[in-house]
């Protein structure tokens, strides 16, 4: 129950971001793509798909922070993201 209410404050989060950011999180993190296939797929250069990566992760910090979340339980690593 209570790994059901993260999986739907996460995603929360994930829809509030932008469109490019939430690209790349969506890939990234659900799809588990590397950086450089994201890039490629979005024809962008693979910093810019790590900025947006970085900048996503800020805004979902907050946005997690806001609802109630304490920073240790957010840990952006792949591994965590099984939703």
């Amino acid at each position: 129950m209570i790994r059901q209410e993260e999986k739907d404050r996460v995603y929360e989060a994930v829809c509030a971001l932008d469109r490019k950011q939430k690209t790349v999180v969506i890939f990234y993190y659900y799809q588990q793509l590397t950086t450089r296939e994201i890039a490629d797929i979005l024809g962008c250069m693979e910093g810019t798909v790590k900025s947006r990566l970085h900048t996503a992760r800020k805004k979902l910090s907050k946005a997690l922070e806001d609802l109630g979340w304490q920073e240790e339980e957010k840990i952006w690593t792949k591994k965590n993201w099984n939703l």
